[in-house]
């Protein structure tokens, strides 16, 4: 029951402090398949196969690109409204650190969801605008399901890099791109790209939770 109230008090606290960023993020992935929809040719009032499967590119760009900023956002936002006041909040709680950032996680992850809504709504609404040429079927539970992983696996490298270094969670960001940069030149200039290929395969293999943007997101396939 404690534990019930306290997420409920952390929910209402935190969609207090992002509900504009929400409201923004959620009109965004609601647009996002519509606009990715914007240079589909029809013939005859139907969608050309061609132009629907192209479709795929920008929905992958766009899609990725808000799973990426939601699930930082939402995972970095907290931690910062909490250094701004020193943790009063935080310390004020009879919880650990550990049960309040687990409650933090589980806040920001639920309010993701609204988000997510509006990327599904965009999605089949989208679906359904379209009329279908007969070789091809629409897929848009496993964009939207694809979507969810995405958003989680940025969220969950955002709130542990965060959380685990705090105030140098920024500075650590920052230096680690730039050193893979170093390394990415001098792989290229010295290592004819096999120093890294390694590195790069696993991160992109089926084991790995980053495989979610290793292919296209494909709305409309055969």
């Amino acid at each position: 029951m404690i534990r019930r109230a306290m997420y409920t008090a952390l929910l209402r606290q935190q969609f207090v402090l992002q509900r504009n960023e929400l409201i923004a993020l959620t009109v965004a992935a609601g647009a996002i398949a519509p606009v990715s929809l914007l240079g589909v040719r029809s013939i005859n009032g139907v969608a050309a196969a061609e132009s629907l499967l192209a479709l795929a590119v920008p929905l992958t760009i766009f899609s990725v690109i808000f799973a990426a900023t939601t699930g930082l956002v939402m995972a970095i936002r907290a931690y910062s409204a909490d250094s701004a006041t020193r943790h009063t909040y935080a310390l004020a709680l009879p919880i650990t650190r550990g049960d309040y950032a687990l409650l933090r996680a589980l806040t920001g992850i639920s309010l993701m969801l609204l988000p997510l809504a509006g990327y599904a709504i965009g999605t089949y609404l989208t679906v359904a605008a379209v009329p279908t040429p007969p070789e091809l079927y629409a897929y848009p539970f496993g964009v939207t399901l694809r979507c969810s992983l995405a958003l989680l696996v940025c969220f969950s490298f955002g709130f542990a890099l965060q959380y685990g270094l705090g105030r140098n969670a920024g500075r650590a960001f920052v230096i680690g791109i730039v050193l893979l940069g170093i390394v990415e030149i001098a792989n290229a200039m010295v290592f004819y790209g096999v120093l890294t290929s390694d590195f790069w395969r696993a991160l992109a293999s089926d084991a790995s939770p980053f495989a979610v943007f290793n292919t296209q997101w494909t709305l409309f396939d055969v």
